[in-house]
């Protein structure tokens, strides 16, 4: 069988055939897109070896940028029979208001090498409030953020801000989903008090007004001490459990109540339903305004996953929408979650001259690689296999770990600085993981099956 492959890659090379199959375009445009669209278009592959072909497709994926994905099936080794032609459905996903490219790579096993072909797509954001944010990343969109915040805003004076909480904005009798009388909601606890007039009232019930962002770390000052995006209704015990305690997990615990924990080493785990609400108001704080006193440091990690793992629900979305109506300014990350993803810190204050990294174009495949293999990182030691789980080791911690499937799906991202990583190895045909690194300010790749 080796000999007559042989035989047949030496003839069909001779005859000017170099490609392992032919394309019917080698770049593929797609239509700009609002945020949340999708596109699809048809890419007809030929085969013109009289053997049939195994044939694998990859496109790799940037985080913060739109998203270009090809159907299931596939997505894992296929056939291509002689002189036969597919079909193949690419769909590219709007996710961001920027300009983005990769590659559909169309790979077969040695010696016959790789096809590429180029893909590019836009996005545009269907609110017009956020205009101007296009193709920004990092500070510089952090800046045009907090323009766009900053203008319009109301600032209230105490009193009013909770009178506006306590009785507008988080006042359930307010929203769809109704209630006979004045109602709150604890969201630390769940802990519900109805039935008052007013907020002195509802404070009589043991509610008082928690600041997710601690008043004291930017000196009680007004408009954030009053600002209604992260100051909201709670239960009495669970805001002075909570006091200006940082967010994250915990070790022993101290308290408890509903689901929400104050750890043995002064840290706060709110409830599941509260984390996500928690983080984008933590990051409306530090866009609009500064990371007063690097409150940030130490808690951005896990905020950044509770952002992804619990994205904005329709309650959330409303009191936004109450919030805007009410103080005139909007949390850029209820309203589109995926912004973060460009933003490399929030730790940023409003008179830091930092530099922010640009988020990176990776060269997850590099040009010019046979059968898209890679040089290994002088910082990788080892990768070895431990049944289904793969261990990779550094030589030097990284300072960010991004794991990705051979479709491009971000699958785990370390913040955390490990000098060793344990990962899920692939399965149903998806015969490699993209492990991304980043070392010394430079980004690196290298496939691990």
């Amino acid at each position: 069988m080796k000999f007559t492959f042989c035989l047949y890659f030496l003839l069909f090379i001779s005859i000017g055939y170099s490609q392992i199959v032919i394309p019917e375009k080698h770049k593929l445009d797609f239509e700009q897109l609002e945020i949340g669209d999708s596109s699809s278009t048809h890419l007809k592959l030929f085969n013109p070896w009289p053997i049939a072909l195994e044939i694998s497709l990859f496109i790799p994926n940037t985080p913060g940028h739109n998203f270009f994905k090809l159907e299931p099936r596939f997505q894992k080794l296929f056939l291509i029979n002689p002189k036969d032609t597919i079909d193949i459905e690419l769909t590219f996903l709007a996710t961001q208001n920027v300009n983005s490219s990769s590659k559909l790579y169309i790979r077969s096993p040695k010696p016959l090498g790789n096809v590429e072909i180029s893909l590019s797509g836009s996005g545009i954001l269907g609110n017009a409030y956020y205009e101007g944010t296009e193709h920004l990343w990092d500070k510089e969109l952090i800046l045009q953020l907090r323009k766009i915040m900053a203008d319009g805003q109301k600032t209230f004076s105490y009193n009013q801000g909770r009178d506006l909480i306590f009785m507008e904005v988080d006042n359930l009798k307010n929203y769809p989903q109704g209630a006979d009388s004045n109602s709150l909601l604890c969201m630390y606890t769940s802990r519900k008090i109805e039935g008052f007039h007013n907020r002195k009232e509802a404070q009589a019930m043991k509610f008082n007004t928690e600041h997710v962002w601690p008043q004291s770390l930017f000196d009680k000052k007004l408009p954030m001490k009053s600002d209604l995006h992260h100051i909201f209704p709670t239960d009495a015990e669970a805001n002075n459990r909570r006091s200006n305690y940082p967010f994250g997990e915990i070790g022993q615990i101290k308290w408890e109540k509903m689901g929400s924990r104050l750890g043995n080493d002064q840290v706060f785990l709110p409830k599941e339903e509260a984390r996500g609400k928690i983080a984008r108001a933590m990051f409306y704080i530090a866009v609009r305004y500064e990371n007063f006193k690097d409150y940030l440091k130490g808690q951005e990690e896990i905020l950044l996953q509770w952002h992804r793992e619990y994205p904005p629900d329709e309650m959330e979305k409303l009191r936004n929408e109450k919030v805007f109506e009410i103080q005139g300014n909007r949390n850029p990350f209820i309203d589109y979650p995926q912004l973060a993803e460009r933003i490399s810190t929030f730790r940023l204050g409003i008179e830091d001259e930092q530099k922010f990294e640009k988020t990176p174009e990776i060269p997850m495949i590099p040009e010019g690689k046979e059968n898209c293999q890679m040089e290994r990182p002088e910082n990788i030691r080892s990768v070895k296999a431990d049944g289904d789980v793969g261990i990779l080791k550094f030589r030097r911690k990284p300072t960010e770990i991004r794991l990705y499937s051979r479709n491009g799906e971000l699958k785990k991202m370390w913040w955390k600085k490990k000098r060793k990583i344990r990962y899920q190895k692939p399965k149903n045909g998806e015969f490699y993981h993209l492990i991304l690194f980043k070392h010394e300010g430079n980004w690196h790749a290298w496939q691990v099956d």
